[in-house]
């Protein structure tokens, strides 16, 4: 039932989480409703009283969508009310939980996962991620930190990229690998450009072999090239 009637939409992107949004509006409830069935409040100028009241009060409309924004600004009045009456709210209600966060670092975020709410939510509700960055940005950042042979941002921010890669994730390894080819090509050593090669060589064969997953093959490829 929460997964049906609660929502987080998580991301950077202002445009893609109101997208996000807007879709799922436009699902849950009909065009034809009243504009009155959506409610918007803001975390950090949430009256209590006034939510309170909107929730329990008797709603003549048969379906209505709550969106929070800044949910993290919730003050704990506010989220032990949501905590102990959300079965009883979602009867009525879709709420949907917006968070302007990058995902990979929200679900590793300790006063999120630990607050007796968003434990709860994160559990049970939908969740919709929204791609923080675009890929070639993102492989422009995990080649900077290949460059500056930083081994630990490099797995990092590999990670990151692989989350965040959603409908990309199928050829993301290949792109990244063929930044990787380009950068190491530059290699003035000789024998260092060949002994880099094969490893990008073995990879490539790893990759369209599908032997292991692509993130695996190149956090492997990675941490050789910059311990070699």
């Amino acid at each position: 039932m929460l997964r049906k009637r609660v929502f987080i939409v998580i991301g950077l992107d202002f445009a893609s989480r109101k997208s996000a949004i807007d879709s799922l509006k436009k699902r849950l409830i009909p065009q034809k409703s009243s504009c009155l069935n959506h409610q918007v409040y803001y975390g950090r100028d949430i009256d209590f009283d006034k939510l309170r009241s909107l929730f329990l009060s008797f709603s003549f409309e048969k379906e209505r969508i709550v969106v929070f924004k800044e949910p993290g600004l919730l003050s704990k009045e506010v989220k032990d009310f949501l905590y102990n009456n959300i079965k009883d709210i979602i009867k009525n209600n879709y709420l949907i939980f917006e968070f302007e966060k990058d995902y990979f670092f929200f679900k590793k975020d300790k006063q999120f996962i630990n607050d007796r709410l968003f434990g709860y939510i994160l559990k049970y509700a939908s969740l919709i991620k929204i791609a923080s960055f675009r890929s070639n940005v993102s492989i422009r950042k995990l080649m900077d930190t290949i460059t500056n042979n930083r081994l630990q941002d490099a797995l990092y921010v590999l990670e990151s990229v692989f989350d965040n890669a959603g409908k990309n994730k199928g050829f993301i390894g290949m792109q990244i690998l063929g930044a990787i080819t380009r950068k190491f090509s530059y290699t003035h050593n000789p024998i260092e450009r060949k002994r880099c090669f094969d490893l990008i060589w073995d990879t490539e064969r790893m990759l369209k072999g599908r032997k292991i997953e692509d993130k695996t093959a190149l956090q492997i490829l990675i941490t050789k090239l910059l311990l070699r």
